[in-house]
């Protein structure tokens, strides 16, 4: 049994709240360090992204808008789901071997990408490579750490207050590298 678990920050894109109906547009993902349950060794991170073609024809306007993709683009150029989620699943495959460990996916909005990272294996992999509990809600975690209400917290405030700095919105792989920053923060 792996004793040693990879923290991997992700993060999503999607034109909607649900997969499914709605779309996961791109996935961005970083690796951030082993924690063996006593220290917690940051690594310089490796990172995974793609830009993934719709699968419905379903969007929320306001939601496909925030992440500045081309849906349409996508359409002919995204990489198909089923290709995606191989890549995806030999790359986090790739990552545990290297350090003998087991991925654990951490996120500032973890219910979100975690669904749609989740789903999108079940449905379009071989199922999740990270089974069902392996992952870390950042937010509550600096919320603890910082003895706040969980509803009072923003990702702003997080970045701010941990990394010294307010990113502007960006690209889901630069918001996953700034997760494994904020991860190695809290950690």
């Amino acid at each position: 049994m792996v004793a040693v678990d990879l923290y991997i920050a992700v993060r999503v894109a999607a034109d909607g709240p649900v997969p499914g109906p709605y779309s996961m547009l791109a996935l961005g993902m970083a690796t951030a360090g082993t924690f063996d349950g006593t220290t917690f060794t940051r690594h310089e991170p490796t990172t995974f992204h793609c830009e993934l073609q719709p699968i419905s024809a379903g969007f929320v306007p306001e939601t496909l808008a925030a992440t500045g993709l081309d849906r349409a683009g996508l359409a002919r150029t995204g990489t198909a789901p089923a290709v995606a989620m191989r890549q995806n699943a030999a790359w986090l495959a790739e990552q545990a071997g290297r350090h003998d460990a087991r991925p654990v996916l951490a996120g500032r909005t973890l219910g979100h990408d975690w669904m749609f990272t989740s789903w999108y294996h079940a449905r379009f992999g071989t199922g999740s490579p990270l089974g069902t509990a392996a992952h870390l809600d950042l937010t509550t975690l600096y919320a603890l750490r910082a003895g706040r209400p969980l509803h009072a917290v923003t990702g702003a405030e997080m970045t701010e207050r941990l990394l010294g700095h307010r990113a502007p919105a960006s690209h889901v792989l630069d918001d996953a590298l700034e997760q494994a920053a904020l991860l190695s923060a809290l950690l």
